[in-house]
């Protein structure tokens, strides 16, 4: 069913209705309600409220789901899709559902997407909760005072061992995760050295700066054998984005016909030079879904947009391959290293918009990002970004309101 495997940014009238015409079965990974109630005020019950919230946690507490509201049940056991029920001021309801859904939940979702699907000419529809499974489970609905889990096409209440052993599980797939994304600095570390051998190194005043970023999908994944599979290579796109009234745009990579790879233990690995030899781009992509994208840079500045434009590289390389594994809102853990060789390194861009005094200088540390949906490219650039200039000593206060073109 494709509905199951597009992201909810592309889901349309025809998803749902081929939902119904297939008379969908309700199961572990999907859920329908006919309506939400609302009182005299317009304001959406308690009681309705409640149970929407249960599904949802019942979801994040397990592998994650689908809640669609519109959709009247049939009869039987399990319940399947029967008919159409949409409503009015889908919009509108749906922000308002959302918002009172996850106050109710603790803690709170890390990433809960919804979205109105109009259905008729009249502004009807419903609404399509998209429901991942959660890192920081397990959640209760606080009014219920309750945790609950998808088990087959229920949504039960947990015991107290189940409880229990969620948050041992839970907490031993953060340390996984933490390893994970150890192994892939690691993988990137020892590579360096060969990498910095190909460039020019004789010219004064140049130090070595090495950003590399690199993902890790949260739900498990599998492309299986990447070798030889043209769809798997990175994407390489463009970016424009505003600082100051002005527009810029930047593209990525430098070199990009010439790249050589070369398979890694469940992997492959890309390399080359640009710049003149002052710029070694590198990548790689992972058989559970890990991408790196990495450069390593020998200058006496670096240019804000080459940062952007690999930031930009990883987002859609990350859109590509979980869209390959047929999950493609599964969210992504980032981890950003930035380092610093000798002196410090000038953080310049094209516009002239930062000084003198903003440079960077030995390792910079960042916090993890988390990437959801694609609708949420534009607000992680500016987050990242933000804390690039920080981490220079610039205050300046980012709106990139960046565009990326994969």
């Amino acid at each position: 069913m494709t509905f199951l495997n597009r992201s909810i940014d592309e889901i349309c009238k025809d998803d749902v209705e081929e939902l119904i015409a297939a008379e969908t079965v309700e199961d572990s990974t999907i859920e329908f309600k006919r309506e939400v109630e609302l009182d005299a005020a317009g304001r959406v019950r308690d009681a309705s409220r409640n149970d929407i919230a249960r599904e949802i946690v019942a979801f994040a507490n397990a592998q994650g789901g689908t809640l669609v509201i519109g959709i009247e049940e049939s009869g039987d056991d399990p319940k399947r899709a029967k008919s159409p029920m949409p409503f009015a001021n889908c919009y509108d309801l749906a922000e308002r559902l959302r918002r009172a859904v996850f106050e109710i939940i603790e803690p709170k979702l890390p990433m809960l997407h919804s979205k109105a699907v109009t259905t008729e000419e009249d502004g009807r529809g419903m609404i399509v909760f998209v429901v991942p499974q959660s890192r920081r489970a397990p959640h209760r609905v606080e009014t219920l005072r309750d945790c609950f889990r998808r088990t087959g096409s229920e949504s039960r209440k947990m015991t107290m061992r189940e409880i229990q052993e969620l948050t041992l599980a839970v907490a031993a797939g953060a340390d996984n995760l933490e390893r994970r994304l150890h192994s892939l600095a690691e993988s990137f570390n020892a590579a360096v050295p060969a990498l910095r051998a190909q460039m020019n190194n004789s010219v004064p005043h140049h130090n070595f700066c090495d950003i590399r970023f690199s993902a890790v999908p949260l739900a498990d994944l599998w492309l299986g054998k990447i070798i030889g599979k043209s769809e798997l290579a990175p994407v390489m796109p463009s970016i424009g984005y505003e600082i100051l009234g002005s527009r810029t745009d930047f593209n990525y990579p430098w070199g990009r016909e010439i790249r050589t790879g070369h398979p890694i233990v469940r992997g492959h690995r890309r390399t080359t030079t640009a710049g003149g030899s002052s710029m070694v781009l590198f990548d790689e992509i992972h058989c559970d879904g890990a991408v790196t994208i990495a450069a390593v840079h020998l200058t006496e500045r670096l240019y804000f947009g080459w940062i952007l434009s690999q930031i930009s590289a990883l987002l859609c390389t990350i859109d590509m391959v979980r869209t390959y594994a047929g999950a493609p809102d599964a969210e992504y853990a980032i981890q950003l290293q930035a380092r610093v060789s000798g002196e410090r390194l000038k953080l310049v861009g094209n516009a002239g918009f930062f000084d003198d005094e903003y440079r960077f200088r030995g390792d910079q540390h960042f916090p993890t990002y988390s990437y959801g949906t694609r609708s949420e490219r534009s607000l992680l650039v500016n987050e990242i970004a933000q804390d690039v200039v920080h981490a220079a000593g610039c205050q300046l206060d980012l709106d990139l309101n960046a565009e990326i073109r994969c």
